[in-house]
This record gives C-alpha cells, sequence and structure tokens, in this order.
C-alpha cells in the first residue's frame, strides 16, 4: 500500500517558537563557526594532498606503488569533497546564504547536470529525462536548484542499491480551468526499495536516515525542504515498500515565455507523453 505525504511551508504561532529561538540561534552560531574552521581545514588537505599528487604524477616509475599512492591520493580528495558538501548542507540549514534568486527554468537545470548526474549513477542506473517542451521559468538561485536536483537523485540512487532506474520529469501545473501555468513541477521518480509510511513521516527531517553508518548524512531532503520551502514551494511524495518513490516539487511559475528544451540533447531528451530508457 502506498503512503503519500504534503510538505508546505508552515507559519508557526509566535509564543510557540519564542522559547527555544535563543537556544536555535546559539547552536547555529556554533554550527557555523566549527562549519568554517573545519572547512577551512579540508581546503588545506586538499592543497596539499595536490601537490603530493602532482608530484607523484611529476616521478612517475620513479616511485614504488606509483599507482597505488595515486588512488590513495585520489580517495583523500574524494573524502574531502564530501565534507565539503557536508559543511554546505548545514550552512544552509543552519543559516541559508543570500543568493540572489534569478528567473531559471528545471530544464536548464538539469541538462546542465546531465554529464554530471550519469558520471555519479555509474554504469548500473539509467537515467530517463522526460522533459516538458512549454515548461515556464521560476525565480531560484542556479546553486539551489541544482543542490534540490541532485540531492533528490543521490537520494533515489541510494534507494536501490543493485542499481535501476530514475526518471526526471517536469512539467506545468494549472489551477482549476486556468489556461496559465501556476506552479512548475519537478518529479524523481525511483524504482526502489520504497519507504514504509512511519518512514516516509521522519524523512525530511534533519540527519534522520536509514542508511547504515558512513553512507549517509540524513542531511539531503532535510536541504531540499529548506530550500523548496524558503521559495515558497510545496514536496509531495508517493512511496510504498517495494513499490519505489515519486518526489515531485512544486514551485511558483513566473509569467513568462516558456522554455524549451536544448535541442542539442534531443537524443537524451524524451518529450511528455513519450518516454523510453535512454
Amino acid at each position: 500500500m502506498n503512503a503519500a505525504i504534503h510538505l508546505r511551508p508552515v507559519a508557526v504561532p509566535q509564543r510557540e517558537c519564542d522559547q527555544p529561538q535563543s537556544n536555535y540561534e546559539a547552536l547555529g552560531r556554533l554550527t557555523i563557526g566549527v562549519a568554517h574552521d573545519f572547512n577551512t581545514l579540508l581546503t588545506a588537505i586538499m592543497l596539499y594532498n595536490d601537490l603530493i599528487h602532482e608530484e607523484i604524477h611529476r616521478q612517475n616509475r620513479k616511485i614504488p606503488d606509483c599507482e597505488r599512492m595515486k588512488h590513495a591520493a585520489d580517495e583523500i580528495r574524494t573524502a574531502c569533497e564530501r565534507g565539503i558538501a557536508l559543511i554546505q548542507q548545514l550552512m544552509t540549514l543552519t543559516r541559508p546564504a543570500v543568493v540572489e534568486p534569478e528567473a531559471i527554468s528545471w530544464n536548464e537545470t538539469i541538462l546542465g547536470m546531465n554529464n554530471l548526474l550519469r558520471r555519479l549513477l555509474g554504469e548500473n542506473f539509467e537515467l530517463i529525462l522526460n522533459l516538458a517542451e512549454d515548461l515556464k521559468k521560476m525565480k531560484l538561485s542556479p546553486s539551489k536548484a541544482q543542490q534540490v536536483v541532485l540531492n533528490l537523485v543521490l537520494n533515489a540512487r541510494d534507494a536501490m542499491p543493485e542499481g535501476g532506474n530514475i526518471v526526471l520529469q517536469t512539467g506545468n501545473s494549472r489551477a482549476g480551468n486556468s489556461k496559465s501555468a501556476k506552479h512548475v513541477e519537478l518529479t524523481v521518480i525511483d524504482t526502489g526499495c520504497g519507504m514504509d509510511k512511519a518512514t516516509l513521516t521522519h524523512a525530511f527531517e534533519p540527519f534522520f536516515t536509514t542508511k547504515s553508518q558512513g553512507r549517509g548524512n540524513g542531511l539531503g531532503l532535510a536541504t531540499v525542504r529548506e530550500i523548496v520551502g524558503n521559495a515558497g514551494g510545496e514536496i509531495h511524495v508517493e512511496s510504498g515498500p517495494a513499490k519505489g518513490t515519486s518526489m515531485r516539487v512544486r514551485l511558483p511559475a513566473l509569467r513568462s515565455e516558456p522554455v524549451q528544451a536544448e535541442r542539442i540533447f534531443a537524443s537524451r531528451v524524451v518529450p511528455r507523453q513519450k518516454r523510453h530508457v535512454v
């Protein structure tokens, strides 16, 4: 049996939030301070690691176990990049960056990330792009839009340890008999293990995760909810055990000309109403 939740921005009465406000602010300041220092340390590690990597490459065959050392240096850089990404997620939750939103579209964001997403997913996954040709624009900073797409895709990937299909679908949403689009939608669908109602209830809470230790920090979906909520949007989720998951993000549409999917990607984009695996 499928379960569904709808997440909307909710205004908390002032008297309910006065009491813990100072505690939240203090925790936020502490988190930001630690995150800044940790980011500095990781940056230094990455810089020195790159110097080591360059020296190994220059010396090449003169160094014993050269390839093994190159691999170790690559793993150090990957770990640092993951640490920096975690810091950015913490900063988003504790003190959202002041970034001027722009008129962009989900199509532009997805097409710009297409190659990156395919590399991250690997050969055991099929990424299906089902993009609406008449998609309206929305107001969101490009970096925030990329965070939403990346976190939703990685969450879908982690739900399918043996591989599977991930669909990225975009479209316009109209209210009633209105001819103009009221919202633009991004839907991420996976064929993974799905979630029961109890798990679904907590899925967007910070630090909540069903993954084994070391495989997730529980901040991905919380970051998505923070970004979408700040942009005046909603998240609709449908899932069920062994039935996969569908996450639909709805953001207010701008009154502008629709964005056409770039023809250069035509072989990789599936027009709406026509789907195939690419």
